[in-house]
């Protein structure tokens, strides 16, 4: 029976052995799956945040084009402003010129109120 016993027991141990090698392979399979998941997980990630990072400095570069857009723009504005201006009161000397000729009466105010159209 001892020769039985060895036999069965080298059997034993090359099932253990085979089973262990088993566990120990899915389980370094397992491993390597999660790290390539993590990978990609990461360079996805990353490749987001670039994306991201990019139309940002997009979304800068217009901001800043259209500010000195708006800062170029200035001087026109201005200068529109000051004909404007000027322009403005040669329009209102020309009225009252022409309502000049049109009254008899000179530099006489109107009347606000019927007491002021009395005191005239």
């Amino acid at each position: 029976m001892g020769a039985a016993a060895w036999v069965t027991s080298e059997r034993e141990l090359r099932e253990r052995l085979s089973k262990e090698k088993e566990a120990r392979e899915l389980k370094e399979k397992l491993d390597r799956e999660k790290r390539r998941k993590e990978l990609r997980e990461k360079e996805t990630e990353k490749a987001e945040l670039e994306k991201k990072e990019l139309e940002l400095a997009k979304l800068k570069l217009q901001l800043q084009e259209r500010e000195s857009k708006v800062k170029a723009a200035e001087p026109e504005v201005k200068e529109e402003q000051v004909t404007l201006s000027t322009e403005a009161p040669k329009e209102d000397d020309k009225s009252e010129n022409s309502s000049d000729e049109d009254s008899d009466e000179e530099n006489v105010p109107p009347a606000s109120t019927p007491l002021d159209a009395l005191w005239i």
